[in-house]
C-alpha cells in the first residue's frame, strides 16, 4: 500500500544553531523517522505528528513548527499539483490566507512529499 508524507514546512530555523542536539523521532509503523532539535516538543495525533519549538520569552508570539501529515490515497490517486492545490486551500480555508508564507522571501511557498 503506496502512502503519501506530506509536509507544510513553515520553518523558521533562527533557534537552530551548529552545536545543536538533535532527536530522532521513529515511527516504525510507516517506516520513517526525522531529526528534531531535542529542545522541541513531539505530539503524535492519529496520522500526524507535530514538533514545535519552545517559546524564547513572554514576548514570543509564534513557535516554529513542523507538521507531518500521512495520508492513504491509493483509493483517490491524484497528481502532485492537484493535491497541492487542494491541501493550500483546505489550510487557508481553516486558517486564513497569511497561514501560508514562503521560508525564503519571493519563493513561494510548497508542499514536500515522498512516497513509501
Amino acid at each position: 500500500m503506496k502512502k503519501m508524507v506530506m509536509s507544510i514546512l513553515v520553518l523558521f530555523l533562527t533557534s537552530c544553531s551548529p552545536g545543536i542536539n538533535w532527536v530522532i523521532y521513529n515511527d516504525p509503523i510507516n517506516n520513517f523517522e526525522i531529526k528534531y532539535p531535542e529542545k522541541w516538543t513531539e505530539t503524535k495525533n492519529g496520522n500526524a505528528v507535530l514538533f514545535a519549538s519552545p517559546l524564547q520569552n513572554e514576548k514570543d508570539v509564534f513557535q516554529e513548527n513542523v507538521n507531518i501529515i500521512l495520508q492513504d490515497l491509493s483509493t483517490n490517486p491524484i497528481d502532485l499539483e492537484k493535491y497541492t492545490v487542494i491541501t493550500k486551500k483546505q489550510v487557508i480555508d481553516h486558517l486564513g490566507p497569511s497561514a501560508i508564507i514562503p521560508v525564503v522571501p519571493g519563493v513561494p511557498p510548497r508542499i514536500t512529499w515522498n512516497v513509501l
